[in-house]
């Protein structure tokens, strides 16, 4: 099972209950998650900001006023509540998620996001009974998943597996 940014904190918790419910996954992974109860979600807005500036800069030149003004309407869109979506609501409910141990392993790849700020387990030392493993992914938290990138992760991820079938 695999969930980026906050959909890894869901992910975790699918993991969890399937666990429980014995049934075991052969993979647990995570991409650029913080653990959000010690790393809260800040400001929605600035974040977006923040998050879909540099994503643009990887972008062709001359798509950019189109994409731009698409993502402007789509942000305005998701904020203003027509899509029903409340970022108050998803902040407040990712915020209070307070994630349980683990019983398997956790792999986490890791973008060189906020890595000062959050060190380089982003909180999660200590939530996996058989360990967690941090693995380097190539870009930042946006880029993580642009086609090269996000290429390059699957193939990391499809030799982890193999490497599980083999091992047993």
């Amino acid at each position: 099972m695999i969930g980026y940014s906050s959909g890894g904190a869901i992910a975790y918790e699918m993991a969890r209950q399937l666990y429980i419910k014995n049934d075991k996954l052969a993979l647990l992974v995570l991409v650029d998650t913080p653990n959000y109860s010690k790393y809260p979600v800040g400001n929605i807005y600035i974040m977006a900001i923040k998050n879909v500036l540099p994503w643009l800069t990887d972008l062709p030149i001359r798509r950019l006023p189109y994409l731009a003004w698409f993502a402007v309407k789509k942000v305005l869109r998701m904020f203003s509540g027509s899509e029903g979506y409340s970022p108050s609501r998803a902040r407040a409910a990712i915020n209070s998620y307070q994630p349980k141990p683990y019983p398997g392993r956790l792999l986490l790849f890791r973008t060189s996001w906020k890595t000062k700020k959050r060190g380089q387990d982003l909180g999660w030392e200590g939530k996996a009974r058989l360990g967690l493993e941090i693995i380097p992914a190539s870009g930042n938290h946006i880029s993580v998943m642009n086609k090269n990138n996000s290429r390059q992760l699957a193939e990391q991820i499809i030799g982890l597996l193999q490497k599980g079938d083999k091992d047993g």
